[in-house]
């Protein structure tokens, strides 16, 4: 992108897919990390949001509710990765992502 080019900030669904992607990707970094997507920097990139992050709010409230939101998104996804680690390990075979947006599950998961 040229120095001319003005950045396109994600907006509605695609910030929320691009966000998402963001926090995944900063939980693939951190050294205990609760689960590993490989390819959520490369969705957060795409979209904008990395490396740089979008400035902190000011308003104390409003930071509160992103990391709640950030931490979140990361118990979700090693929820939902753990469920399906046990459906399949109980037999079920297919498993049909709905609203999946940019997550690289069924690609980083057996």
């Amino acid at each position: 992108m040229s120095d001319e080019q003005e950045r396109v900030q994600p907006s509605g669904v695609w910030a929320t897919a691009v966000g998402v992607a963001r926090v995944r990707a900063l939980e693939t970094e951190r050294e205990n990390a609760l689960f590993r997507d490989p390819l959520a920097q490369a969705f957060a990139a795409a979209g904008g949001l990395w490396p740089s992050s979008p400035p902190l709010p000011d308003d104390e409230v409003a930071r509160r509710r992103r990391l709640a939101v950030s931490y979140s998104i990361v118990i979700r996804t090693k929820f939902l990765d753990d469920l399906l680690q046990q459906a399949s390990a109980s037999g079920v075979r297919q498993v049909v992502l709905l609203g999946a947006g940019m997550d690289s599950r069924a690609f980083r998961m057996d």
